[in-house]
Parts: structure tokens; sequence; C-alpha cells
């Protein structure tokens, strides 16, 4: 399978979550909105905790210390020579390793 196809799902999760207001408006058993939003919120945290784990399972421990987490530094959001100037900077291209040479 094609790891941008798996992006497209993300995204129309992500999209349907910003449509729940309009969908829950316009049905015709009011009474049971908090449940059915209850419902939905529930299988989509499953299935977000499903993908998670299986990552987690299924990438090398190594591989995910080397990669992954040793790529996340501390990127100041203010230092003091901007403060000086008047403007804040950060900088997100601090790290050396990419993500796409796993």
């Amino acid at each position: 399978m094609d790891f941008s196809l798996l992006n497209w799902y993300t995204i129309l999760g992500i999209f349907i979550h910003n449509c729940v207001i309009t969908i829950t408006d316009n049905n015709k058993n009011q009474e049971n909105n908090a449940r059915d939003v209850r419902i939905a919120f529930s299988l989509v945290t499953f299935t977000y905790l499903m993908i998670g784990t299986l990552f987690y399972i299924t990438f090398p421990m190594r591989r995910i210390v080397s990669k992954i987490i040793s790529s996340i530094t501390f990127i100041p959001m203010m230092d003091l020579p901007s403060l000086r100037d008047g403007f804040y900077s950060f900088n997100l291209r601090q790290s050396s390793h990419s993500l796409c040479t796993l």
C-alpha cells in the first residue's frame, strides 16, 4: 500500500471531525447526538491508538531512537539578540537527521 494513501485517510478523518457539528444539527433524532458523537470519537481514538501501536511494534527500536527521537532538538522561540531587535526568531532546520532516510 502506498504511504500517500494513508495520508489521505488521515486528512479525511480530520475533515470529518470538522463536519460533526453540521451532521449532528441536521439529523432526525436529536436526542441521540451525545451518544453518536461519543461512539464516533471512541472509534476514532481506537483507530489512532491501533495505528500508533502497530507502528511502535513493527518499527525497530534502534531506528526509532536513532532517526526519530534523536532528531528532536530544542528550538528556542526567543533569544536575547532577537529581543533587542524587537522580533522573535526560531530555526526549524537545526536537526541534521531526516525522516526521509528511514
